[in-house]
């Protein structure tokens, strides 16, 4: 990390130019764990390395997923 970077959290960064830096999980939620509103990412190194993405809205939840080129 750059010299001034910020740790928020032990899961966020952000250096002096405000470029946000995010550690992720490696396992997915169970969907009872999402609350309303809440996203969470991890990647799936088993999977093809894919970055993987799950979020709540209202009763519903949502799983996307982001493959590498």
């Amino acid at each position: 990390m750059a010299k001034g970077t910020k740790i928020l959290n032990s899961a966020l960064k952000v250096d002096d130019d405000g470029a946000l830096f995010i550690t992720v999980g490696d396992g997915a939620p169970d969907d009872g764990d999402v609350s309303n509103l809440e996203i969470s990412l991890w990647i799936d190194g088993g999977d093809g390395n894919k970055l993987k993405i799950k979020g709540r809205l209202g009763a519903t939840v949502y799983a996307y997923e982001i493959a590498p080129e």
